[in-house]
């Protein structure tokens, strides 16, 4: 009875592998098909607070409640966040670049954007716009600088 398995099994093996192979498949060539655009082709992510953070470089999360008509210097990393007080909240960034530099670019892109310098002392300075506050405290870390922006959150 085993030997007949055994034959049975041989003569499966042998017919199944002298078998031609199948030359014709059944594959077609393919047809080219044009597409148009996609449908989000038209879409930016100029206006999206997230596509925002990303593109100023700044490395972590910022978060959601920083106005955006504030820039935030680049490129730098977040390293604290929080409540300055019951109204008012604040963001420290560091950056590797020099003190002089960063308060120049902060006092031109802010400007930028429509806020004038109310005040400045060595390392405060205050800005206002249409009857809000900015408060950047610049500290120089020997190298690179440290911003904390405390604003009123939107």
């Amino acid at each position: 009875m085993k030997r007949g398995f055994v034959c049975l099994a041989l003569l499966i093996l042998v017919v199944g592998c002298n078998r031609p192979p199948s030359r014709d498949r059944g594959i077609t060539e393919l047809e080219d098909i044009d597409i148009g655009a996609a449908p989000d082709a038209e879409l930016s992510t100029e206006l999206d607070e997230q596509g925002r953070r990303i593109a100023i470089e700044v490395s972590g999360v910022l978060p959601t409640d920083v106005p955006l008509d504030v820039p935030i210097h680049s490129p730098s990393s977040l390293i604290d966040f929080g409540e300055v007080d019951e109204q008012r909240r604040y963001v420290a960034v560091d950056t590797s670049a020099g003190m002089s530099t960063v308060r120049g670019r902060l006092v031109s892109e802010l400007g930028t954007q429509g806020w004038a310098l109310a005040s400045e002392e060595e390392s405060k300075l205050e800005f206002s716009k249409a009857g809000r506050s900015l408060v950047v405290v610049v500290e120089d870390l020997k190298p690179g600088t440290r911003l904390r922006y405390e604003y009123k959150p939107r």
